[in-house]
């Protein structure tokens, strides 16, 4: 999301994280009777992967934290390429562990989808890239005072809101034109079938 594109976003100041969308740490004290389910983060913005539950008995040295819905989770070792998503009311009250950021938006000024979008971007990317320290793959760590010293452009509310309705839009219609050519992938073969069966 190239912010130029957008005339409404365009101008819009450039302000920390840990101003807009501070880390937000939730621990969880283990219950070695009870189970965690636990969310991980796939690369290049393709969402959260559940992992199966955890067992607390079973924990030794693992952290746990808390996500909740509205929260922007970084994958810590990941993140410099793309691996982060919005948390939504499915994944609220899973968990992450240590390797896990979460970052709230203040909701008054800023949604996490609207900084999804703009750190997804290559701009947005580059930021992240810059504050995951190291050079090999599996060692470029996002450090938090790095993650939180990240600006991002922070335009009206109004105008966040009518970017994300612009990308719930295009998301429908990505759904709607997926689930008409799988309907069409079924179809012909049955077609085909009727006419040289």
């Amino acid at each position: 999301m190239p912010r130029l594109r957008f005339a409404r976003i365009a101008d819009a100041p450039c302000i920390a994280m840990t101003e807009i969308a501070p880390l937000v740490r939730r621990p969880v004290v283990i219950d070695p009777d009870a189970s965690y389910p636990e969310l991980g983060v796939r690369s290049f913005g393709k969402g959260f992967s559940t992992k199966p539950d955890l067992v607390g008995s079973e924990l030794t040295w693992q952290s746990l934290f808390r996500i909740e819905e509205g929260d922007l989770v970084f994958s810590n070792i990941k993140a410099w390429e793309g691996a982060f998503a919005v948390a939504e009311r499915e994944h609220h009250g899973k968990h992450g562990s240590h390797r896990y950021l979460t970052c709230v938006p203040d909701a008054n000024r800023a949604t996490a989808h609207f900084l999804w979008h703009y750190l997804q971007s290559e701009e947005g990317l580059y930021q992240v890239g810059k504050a995951s320290a190291g050079s090999a793959d599996r060692n470029r760590t996002l450090a938090t005072k790095r993650l939180q010293a990240i600006k991002v452009p922070v335009p009206s509310l109004d105008a966040q809101l009518w970017f994300d309705s612009l990308q719930t839009k295009a998301r429908a219609a990505k759904a709607t034109q997926a689930e008409e050519t799988a309907h069409l992938d079924q179809l012909l073969p049955a077609m085909l079938n009727e006419v040289f069966g």
